[in-house]
């Protein structure tokens, strides 16, 4: 702003200085005065534009320092605005929460009020019960305070009544017990005579009796005495004769104990002699037919002819159906040659039939082997 007044005043100036030349010129007596009237407004205005120059400055120094004060109170109250915001931000959340708090304790409260509503009610409702209940006995009581006069005179009535009666029932018992009691006198009077008189009828005729009766019963006393005795000693006979059985029986027992382990162990001996004596044969057999095969080979190999051959190959079945006979007969299998080949003759040699043997495992028992052929 003061530079555009500095401006201004300069385009004044130039053409106030203008105006002067021109006047000069057109009327050269008061160019002077007028030059020095310009020159004082000149110096005025200078006057005025280095007051006005100084008021800018200060006026520029207030504004500076009105807009520095300015931006601190914005930032003031900016973060002041924060601050409230944030207070407002925190007082409507604890708003919300104490409005929920609100609400689930009026939502307790209405729940409590509905119970004690509930229970008043029921707690009325008896109430308004045992007033009526009240109410009808005091009803009763009244009516029967109204009636009690007649009730009283009833009753007075009523207890002279059965005193009356009271007194004629104990007379009449009286008179009962009395006639009772005589009547039990004249009863035992009559049964005492009947007594007596079937007494005296017993005694006669037991008088009659009693002898023979007596002589009975001694000798029947006699005879089970005797007869108890026996019992007794043939008793005691038995207890002995038992007990020395009942001795006998246990030493026969662990005899008997004995025996059977003594047949158990020979018979495992046995066993294992059988099953002895039953591989030795079959090794024996075994030795006899490879004997048997190599010789009949032998013969084949050298002489050519099939006689030799053919009786030696039907001993060899010979010997395989004994095994065989045996085998059936045994109760364990062992191994054995089943049957012997025959032996032919052909055009290009003499071929033997190789018998199907039974060969050990050595996995498995003895008596349990597995069959094959073997050429």
């Amino acid at each position: 702003m003061a530079k555009k007044k500095k401006k201004g005043e300069k385009q004044g100036n130039d053409d106030g200085g203008a105006m002067a030349s021109n006047e000069a010129g057109a009327a050269p007596e008061g160019a002077l005065l007028e030059q020095l009237l310009a020159a004082e407004r000149i110096k005025e205005m200078e006057a005025k534009n280095r007051t006005l120059s100084q008021t800018n400055a200060s006026l520029s120094a207030k504004l500076a320092q009105q807009q520095q004060d300015q931006a601190d109170v914005f930032f003031h109250l900016h973060r002041k605005i924060d601050q409230n915001q944030e207070t407002i931000k925190s007082m409507e959340e604890a708003r919300a929460v104490a409005r929920d708090e609100a609400a689930a304790e009026a939502d307790l409260l209405r729940a409590e009020i509905k119970a004690l509503e509930k229970e008043a009610k029921t707690r009325t409702s008896a109430h308004e019960d045992e007033v009526f209940a009240l109410r009808q006995e005091l009803m009763e009581l009244n009516e029967f305070a109204k009636q009690k006069s007649k009730y009283e005179a009833k009753i007075d009535s009523l207890e002279t009544a059965l005193e009356k009666e009271s007194s004629q029932r104990t007379r009449e018992v009286a008179d009962m017990e009395l006639e009772k009691v005589r009547e039990k006198e004249r009863l035992k009077q009559d049964m005492l005579v009947k007594i007596k008189e079937t007494k005296k009828a017993l005694l006669r005729l037991t008088e009659d009796q009693l002898d023979t009766t007596t002589k009975r019963t001694i000798l029947e006393n006699e005879q089970l005495a005797t007869e108890l005795q026996y019992q007794s000693r043939e008793t005691e006979k038995l207890l002995s004769r038992l007990s020395t059985l009942e001795r006998d029986n246990a030493v026969l027992r662990r005899k008997l104990d004995l025996v059977h382990s003594e047949k158990l162990g020979h018979a495992r001996k046995a066993n294992l002699y059988w099953k002895l004596s039953q591989t030795l044969q079959e090794y024996d057999l075994e030795k006899t037919l490879k004997s048997t095969l190599t010789e009949l080979s032998e013969c084949l190999r050298t002489d050519g002819s099939t006689g030799i051959a053919n009786a030696r190959a039907k001993r060899l079945r010979d010997l395989v159906r004994r095994r065989k006979t045996a085998r059936s007969r045994d109760p364990e299998p062992l191994p054995v040659w089943q049957s012997a080949g025959d032996v032919t003759k052909t055009s290009t040699g003499v071929k033997i039939a190789a018998p199907t043997a039974i060969v050990f495992s050595p996995t498995r028992p003895l008596g349990k082997a597995t069959s094959r052929r073997r050429w």
